[in-house]
């Protein structure tokens, strides 16, 4: 039996589709791109509060003594610098990054960028502010433009 034969019914005759070409797409790392960026900026940031209440609510439930505000500090910190790790990349005067700011609902967007904002704020990091407040400004004239 020959293998060639059996995957040969497959073949349309269009060669477009050869190693070279599944080579481009091996090298693309997804986590790389700015829509992957701002979506786990938006992500980290929108589904903190809901995890937040759940993790408390298991230090509650156990027989140990938590230090309950010390943990919930710690797991904003976390999701609050770990979301800045990702949009701290973005690049305004690139079109990549406008275009994949603006495929994501800007008003959940906007809602992260203006949490991050606030929460930075508490900690006098204001170069991250002044980041984060382009980022918002661009979003929310986008969003006057379109209505």
């Amino acid at each position: 039996m020959d293998i060639n034969k059996i995957f040969g019914i497959f073949d349309d005759g269009d060669d477009s589709l050869d190693n070279q070409n599944f080579k481009v797409i091996d090298d693309l790392n997804i986590q790389d791109t700015p829509i992957y960026k701002i979506g786990m900026f938006e992500k980290l940031i929108l589904n903190y509060k809901n995890a937040q209440f759940q993790v408390i609510d298991i230090f509650k439930k156990s027989n140990e003594v938590f230090d309950l505000e010390e943990i919930e500090k710690t797991g904003e910190y976390i999701a609050y610098y770990r979301a800045w790790d990702y949009i701290r990349f973005c690049k305004l005067e690139e079109d990549i990054w406008k275009e994949s700011l603006l495929v994501r609902d800007i008003k959940y967007l906007t809602t992260a960028v203006k949490f991050a904002i606030n929460y930075f704020e508490g900690y006098e990091e204001y170069e991250k502010c002044g980041f984060l407040y382009n980022i918002e400004t661009f979003l929310e004239s986008s969003l006057a433009s379109t209505h």
